[in-house]
């Protein structure tokens, strides 16, 4: 299985795109898929051909006979040699949890800012303390990563 497979997106790594052409461009060199052509042109071809082959599979029941949900992450690592550009991307994707705890988070801290006995807050003053409640903590771990 190769490195990349499963590992979940670092929160500053917002381009998968770019990360996932290079990654093709490295293979395809060092398999000397890329000659003298168009890199570009080629990578788009196997990325189509990939999509043309996925769009033919069939798809995966939600759950196997014994009742179990069936995990698409498992289909891609089985899948990962046959679309090796398309499982990068899926893995990179379905890796990333469903959750509303951030969102819940948010609402408690707006509850606890925003009260009875602070009710002549102006919005614009606790929608600054809402986001500074988060923020500030994220901020002084910046700078003493950058400093440490």
């Amino acid at each position: 299985m190769h490195q990349h497979a499963l590992q979940p997106v670092p929160p500053d790594d917002l381009d998968m795109f770019d990360e996932i052409y290079e990654h093709y461009l490295d293979q395809a060199i060092t398999n000397e898929v890329v000659g003298g052509g168009d890199q570009e042109e080629t990578y788009v071809n196997a990325v189509d051909a990939e999509l043309t082959l996925y769009k033919q599979e069939p798809s995966i029941k939600l759950k196997h006979d014994d009742g179990r949900f069936n995990c698409p992450l498992t289909w891609w690592r089985e899948h990962e040699s046959k679309y090796k550009i398309l499982s990068i991307l899926a893995s990179r994707l379905l890796c990333i949890p469903a959750t509303s705890a951030p969102s819940e988070r948010v609402f408690s801290t707006a509850g606890l800012t925003i009260a009875k006995d602070r009710a002549r807050l102006a919005s614009n003053t606790a929608n600054e303390l809402i986001f500074l409640h988060d923020a500030l903590p994220a901020i002084q771990k910046y700078h003493e990563a950058q400093n440490g």
